[in-house]
């Protein structure tokens, strides 16, 4: 017992790191160069996950608005695609409907193929992209007054494109910018200033 207590008073005590060091200088600046090294290894490492998950999250933006079809009944989004990416290629694969977390629709055609060349900005029309199915429309217009149940159905849809790797990038369309999430949102702002020190970073 007096042993036990001897160990326990001795690691509590403030002076045993000093004590240590004294007895052995070699082995406590070696500990400690090595555990520095340690913890800048992991910092680095750390950041270099935290940038990429960052650009990961933020390098695709998509925007889109609804296109009408003639009879008013039908109607299929534009989208507005961008890659801010410096050097990925992205390739589409699919569009996805879904409407309070309920997947409806996957068009699987209308995207598939097209490829997002780095630092690329690309408009899809309407006309070029299949009529939103599984879904019913009220007309926008009624009696030359626009619907605001009309309205509030199409605002309801979340549309969310996909590339072959599995990747998903919400759409945001006219009224849904809170679909992203007041934190999304903002890590998609500030990329421009992340990738310009990033980038700054890498030339040093």
């Amino acid at each position: 017992m007096a042993t036990v207590w001897w160990y326990v008073r001795h690691v509590i005590s403030p002076n045993w790191v000093t004590t240590f060091h004294n007895q052995h200088p070699f082995w406590t600046d070696f500990l400690i160069n090595t555990l520095s090294g340690l913890t800048v290894t992991i910092l680095v490492f750390a950041a270099y996950l935290v940038t990429r998950w960052f650009f990961r999250l933020t390098d695709v933006t998509v925007g889109y608005s609804w296109c009408w079809a003639t009879n008013g009944l039908q109607c299929s989004p534009s989208f507005d695609i961008r890659n801010r990416a410096g050097s990925k290629l992205y390739t589409l694969d699919s569009i996805k409907y879904s409407k309070a977390g309920a997947v409806f629709w996957i068009d699987s055609d209308s995207l598939m193929g097209k490829e997002l060349k780095p630092e690329t900005r690309h408009y899809i029309k309407g006309e070029d992209v299949a009529p939103v199915k599984n879904m019913k429309f009220e007309q926008l217009m009624v009696g030359g007054k626009l619907d605001p149940a009309a309205t509030k159905n199409l605002c309801d849809i979340e549309v969310t494109v996909r590339d072959q790797m599995g990747r998903e990038f919400p759409a945001v369309g006219p009224g849904q910018l809170a679909h992203l999430g007041h934190w999304r949102t903002f890590l998609h702002r500030i990329h421009p200033f992340v990738r310009a020190v990033s980038s700054d970073l890498r030339m040093m």
